[in-house]
């Protein structure tokens, strides 16, 4: 983690951010052996939540493949904080004394809590499906210009900010990946941004320690560089495409490659639809070719399977037929032809309208 510092900067800023180290060692202390003790911990943990009224919950584990767990593991402490102090007093005989957590160790747990829900919002965000390569420098730009707050916060703990210096050290962009990354971003989110931080000058932030909240929101959801354009903007991109003269060209692709910049939100659309793979592509594996599949079939054969599923989900198709047809001994492949094909007899896919089920 302290790759690329030198000797002396490297050990002093290991000696800042013990503080943060020994914080996060007691909790993931205290969490592996709660789990792991589930005949001695763990019932007094869940006792100290029935005394105060909470579900019975674990405090989660910091695992290091697991995404966020770092942060889940402190915002879970730091709710339960009165709990877990109780849980690791001396007067609880456990223990866990030992891993006790000061009033400056809180502070810290809560302090880091703060920073890495930027970065646990990020993750939720670009889990969605809306997400794309053109909000990525918007967000990066996010995620730094907060870093920078936090360093400069005398209101943060000289550890804490020690710790958010290394994190952002480590933000290497080279200038190619940059220029090839903004070649991507749509020219009316670019301005956006632009026009954001352009002017944007690092202030500090005020941190209320006694303020509750309820509802937590995600930080990327109201960035004005990531909000979608404007009706406006689209309805004037629309109406310059409409006056324009028809032209004639091979490649249409290329030719909305070169209207990117003239028309970026139609040569997005135009882009998803002309670039749609072909299905029978998609869906093929093999011999499993769908024209190969369903040329085999029979015209009644297709028309008894759309009716079946139709049919089940209403309960016209009992499940006793279905297991008994289970649970039917398998053709013998000697039966098949070459390609293992069996001739089903005539009829057997006929549907009998006269029965009423």
């Amino acid at each position: 983690m302290l790759e690329g510092f030198v000797d002396d900067e490297a050990e002093e800023l290991r000696q800042r951010i013990i503080p943060v180290t020994k914080m996060l060692v007691k909790l993931r202390k205290v969490s592996f052996k709660t789990i792991n003790s589930s005949t001695l911990l763990l019932p007094q943990w869940f006792s100290i939540l029935a005394e105060h009224k909470k579900k019975e919950t674990v405090i989660p584990r910091d695992v290091k493949t697991c995404w966020n767990s770092t942060y889940d593991m402190l915002d879970y402490s730091c709710e339960h904080k009165r709990h877990i102090n109780a849980f690791t007093s001396e007067d609880a005989e456990n223990g866990l004394s030992e891993f006790a957590l000061s009033k400056g160790e809180w502070k810290i747990a809560e302090q880091l809590c703060e920073v890495l829900s930027i970065l646990k919002d990020a993750t939720l965000y670009f889990s969605r499906s809306t997400p794309d390569l053109t909000t990525v420098i918007p967000s990066m730009d996010y995620i730094n210009s907060e870093f920078e707050k936090i360093i400069v916060n005398v209101n943060f703990d000289p550890a804490i900010r020690a710790a958010v210096s290394l994190a952002k050290s480590e933000q290497k962009y080279s200038a190619a990946s940059m220029r090839n990354l903004k070649l991507i971003v749509r020219e009316e989110f670019e301005l956006s941004y632009k026009r954001e931080y352009r002017d944007e000058e690092v202030d500090e932030m005020q941190v209320d320690e006694d303020e509750v909240t309820e509802t937590k929101t995600n930080h990327f959801d109201n960035l004005p560089s990531l909000a979608p354009p404007k009706t406006d903007s689209l309805r004037d991109e629309l109406d310059r495409y409409l006056d324009g003269d028809p032209e004639a060209t091979e490649d249409v692709i290329a030719w909305w490659y070169d209207k990117r910049k003239s028309f970026p939100c139609l040569y997005r659309m135009a882009l998803d639809y002309l670039t749609i793979p072909d299905v029978k592509r998609i869906f093929s594996r093999g011999r499993l070719m769908l024209p190969y599949v369903c040329n085999r079939l029979k015209v009644q054969t297709t028309r008894s399977l759309m009716c079946l599923g139709p049919w089940s989900r209403l309960g016209m198709i009992h499940d006793d037929d279905v297991k008994a047809v289970v649970l039917l001994d398998e053709v013998p492949l000697e039966q098949g032809d070459e390609d293992g094909d069996i001739e089903m007899p005539e009829g057997w896919d006929s549907i009998d309208t006269d029965i009423i089920i």
